[in-house]
This record gives C-alpha cells, sequence and structure tokens, in this order.
C-alpha cells in the first residue's frame, strides 16, 4: 500500500499499530510522501516514543499525528466475544513495529504507567511536544498558530460529521482541518469538503480492497 500512495502521489500515514515496520514502509514508499500516527504510551515509555520518533525521522517521514483519544483502549464487547486481541496472538499481529524498536524490545513486560506527560519530547527536533500540546489547546480555543498544529477530528466519540462543523466553526479558515474516521466513500468525501475540510483520510475502504484485489485494488480506491 505504501508502494501504491507513492505511485498515485497519495499521502501515506502509518499508525503505530502496523504490522510492518517504519523501516519496511519507507523504503516501500520511496519517494512518497509519508507520514507517522504516533499512539502515546504512558510516562513510564519515554524511551520507547523516543526511539520510535527517531526512527521515523531517520527514514524520512516528515510530519507526526500524535493520537490522544485512545491512551486506554475502550470497552468493547464486540471484540471480546469474539476473541479480537491481536497483541496475544502467535503471529504478533499489529505489533510489529513494537518488536521491531530495540528499547521497546527491553521494556515491553513493564507496567504501564497511568500520567500522560508531554514534557521532554521533541518531534523532528524543531520545537518541544509541549509546545506543540499547546498549539493544540489554542486550535481548539480558535486561536492555531499557522503552520505548525493540523486539527484532525476523529470519529470516536459523535460522528466525524456531526462534530466537524463546531471545529470548522472554531478553527476554520486559520489553520488547515483533516477530517479522519467512517470515510467510505466519494460522497462521504464531498460532504467533509463541502463543510471545510482540507483533506481526508481513509483507512478501512482500501484495507478491504487490498483483500479483494491487492495493489490493482488500492488503485481503484485512490482514484
Amino acid at each position: 500500500m505504501a508502494d501504491t500512495t507513492c505511485e498515485e502521489s497519495a499521502l501515506y500515514v502509518l499508525s503505530s499499530a502496523s504490522i510492518t515496520s517504519v523501516e519496511d514502509v519507507a523504503r516501500a514508499n520511496g519517494d512518497g510522501q509519508r507520514w507517522y500516527q504516533l499512539f502515546w504510551l504512558s510516562r513510564d515509555h519515554d524511551e520507547i516514543t523516543i526511539s520510535m520518533l527517531n526512527r521515523v525521522k531517520a527514514t524520512g517521514y516528515t510530519a507526526v499525528f500524535v493520537t490522544l483519544d485512545t491512551y486506554i483502549l475502550g470497552w468493547r464487547p464486540f471484540d471480546m466475544d469474539n476473541g479480537y486481541n491481536p497483541f496475544l496472538g502467535p503471529g504478533q499481529v499489529s505489533v510489529a513495529i513494537g518488536f521491531s524498536d530495540p528499547v521497546s524490545k527491553k521494556k515491553f513486560k513493564e507496567k504501564h504507567g497511568c500520567v500522560l506527560s508531554f514534557q521532554g519530547l521533541a518531534i523532528h527536533g524543531r520545537y518541544q511536544v509541549s509546545a506543540a500540546a499547546l498549539e493544540c489547546t489554542n486550535c481548539a480555543e480558535g486561536n492555531p498558530d499557522r503552520g505548525r498544529c493540523k486539527p484532525c477530528c476523529l470519529g470516536r466519540g459523535s460522528s466525524s460529521l456531526g462534530m466537524f462543523p463546531h471545529i470548522v466553526d472554531a478553527v476554520g479558515g486559520e489553520t488547515t482541518i483533516f477530517l479522519d474516521s467512517g470515510v467510505t466513500s466519494g460522497a462521504d468525501i464531498a460532504k467533509a469538503l463541502a463543510l471545510g475540510a482540507q483533506c481526508v483520510l481513509i483507512g478501512r475502504p482500501y484495507l478491504y480492497r487490498v483483500v479483494l484485489d491487492g495493489c490493482d485494488g488500492v488503485v481503484h480506491i485512490l482514484r
């Protein structure tokens, strides 16, 4: 998929929960534009986060999405009923990145803490993550700092489209807004753009298509 997005001049965003390491994706993506979606660990695991960010920077990722709404997974009875726990399987599905990181290997069995702090980490050596957090707060208050924080509307509570007008009212015209989650058709994209989004992210549609038709399926979705 990373290779296909490069050929189609599309942006590829790699999740921390990917089944493929940042290095392998970078090689497949070549000269394509790629960003990294960081799922924040507890403060006890800052070494892992720093290690991952250093690897991301070294392999040509040009931006980082800091995900703040999944610090602790919610209660998911449907997944529990179906025995869906990708972190327990012998194939270690969805944790290839963690197991490919030397610091993560050392600390994997340690218990997670419960306090989240932005202090002490730097993104691409340009500014402290504490500043990025402040900018995101400013964005929510309608005072975004242009060129840095890019708010991304996620759909884990209310629907993405349901909350989106409130976000646009707060920061629209002052910063770039992406819409993520629940986008499954061209109609969804048109609605998002009409409501003020500058960019739309997709996930499941291309995953479904790659199962059906491989790389050709991804091309079909992107086009």
